[in-house]
């Protein structure tokens, strides 16, 4: 890895384990099993590629085949500002939950799109295969700077979002309600400057005011933090 494998050039190091099951037949190809699992790892807690690297998988039973995996995590600086954690703690945290929702069994590794704001999300992808598109309009138009327009509004079910990137970053488009909760998570991924549109369906929520927050990574603009209030109305 690019930290030499002793966290000293890194803004992050960290070296786990989890215990598991899979099918003997996954295990056939252990270079590949051990590619698909990194990928997991970092799709999971959306990490950059190439960040999770696993050292070791050893078998400790026979038929659904129980095994440890070890692998480490290393990030550097530029890396970790991608990220959505601050600290290695918060990686950690986030971590144990992930190793938590496997210990019983992998899932299925399928490739797709995981991010739930781009017009080809697949909602049975395990390891985001990078290609997920969102639908931009008056793209080769670059902003001057940030931008979040939500219309209709009011509205019922569906109303549009527009945000404008003067530079590629990390966007994050998240819904809340008046309580803080979050609803749902439309946009959470790295995207080319542009004006950007995302729609939110609230079919499945009941009437009333809710908040469309974005934000972004702290960059060449500065990090942008926009809060608007849309009223559902059925």
């Amino acid at each position: 890895g690019v930290c030499n494998g002793d966290g000293t050039s890194c803004a992050v190091y960290i070296k786990s384990s989890v215990t598991t099951t899979v099918d003997d037949a996954d295990l056939s190809e252990m270079d590949t099993f051990k590619e698909n699992f990194s990928a997991f790892i970092e799709t999971a807690l959306a990490l950059p590629g190439g960040t999770v690297e696993v050292i070791n998988v050893s078998p400790l039973a026979r038929g659904a085949a129980e095994i440890e995996v070890e692998f480490t995590i290393t990030l550097t600086e530029e890396e970790l500002a991608l990220t959505d954690f601050e600290s290695v703690a918060d990686i950690t945290d986030a971590l144990e939950e992930t190793k938590n929702e496997i210990k019983y069994g992998l899932p299925l590794f399928s490739y797709g799109c995981t991010d739930s704001g781009a017009e080809n999300y697949d909602e049975n992808a395990t390891i985001d295969d990078g290609i997920c598109t969102f639908l931009a309009i008056y793209h080769s138009e670059i902003p001057e700077g940030y931008s979040l327009l939500t219309y209709p509004n009011p509205f019922n079910p569906i109303t549009n979002i527009t945000y404008g990137l003067p530079e590629y970053t990390k966007v994050n488009i998240i819904i809340y309600d008046l309580s803080g909760k979050q609803v749902q998570s439309l946009v959470n991924g790295i995207q080319g400057p542009g004006y950007h549109s995302v729609d939110w369906n609230a079919d499945n929520y009941s009437s009333g005011m809710y908040l469309v927050r974005m934000y972004t990574n702290e960059s060449t603009f500065g990090e942008y933090v926009s809060t608007q209030k849309i009223l559902l109305i059925k």
